[in-house]
C-alpha cells in the first residue's frame, strides 16, 4: 500500500483493473506522503466484466441519469474523504482516465467550488 492512500477509497485489485491500475500505484508511490489520495470505483458493473461510470446501451436518457447518479456519488465520496481525512475542501483535485476524465469534468463543472 502506498503512503497516504486510505484502502478503503482505492480501487479493487481483481483481474479486471489491469494495467492501468498498476502504472497508477506506480504513480502514487512517487508522490508527496503528505497527500491524502483516494482511487474511485466506477459503480456499474459491466457486461463481460470490470465497472464503468456509464453503461452505454444506446438509450440517452437512461445514460443522462446515470451520469448524473455516478456524478452524485462522486461528490459524495469526495465529501467522505475529505471529512476522513481532514483535507482542506479547497484543495481537492479531481482526474481521471476515459470515463473517469468525463467525470471529473462533469464534477469540475457542475460543482466548482
Amino acid at each position: 500500500m502506498c503512503p497516504g492512500v486510505d484502502p478503503r477509497w482505492t480501487p479493487s485489485s481483481g483481474a479486471q483493473a489491469g494495467l492501468a491500475q498498476r502504472r497508477a500505484r506506480q504513480l502514487l508511490e512517487q508522490l508527496d506522503p503528505r497527500l491524502a489520495i483516494a482511487g474511485a470505483r466506477a459503480p456499474h458493473p459491466r457486461p463481460g466484466g470490470g465497472y464503468a461510470w456509464i453503461v452505454r446501451d444506446g438509450a440517452s436518457a437512461r445514460e443522462d441519469a446515470q451520469v448524473d447518479a455516478s456524478r452524485r456519488a462522486l461528490l459524495a465520496l469526495v465529501d467522505e474523504a475529505v471529512a476522513a481525512t481532514g483535507a482542506d475542501p479547497r484543495r481537492v483535485y479531481l482526474l481521471g482516465f476515459s470515463q473517469g476524465a468525463m467525470m471529473a469534468l462533469a464534477v469540475g463543472l457542475t460543482e466548482p467550488s
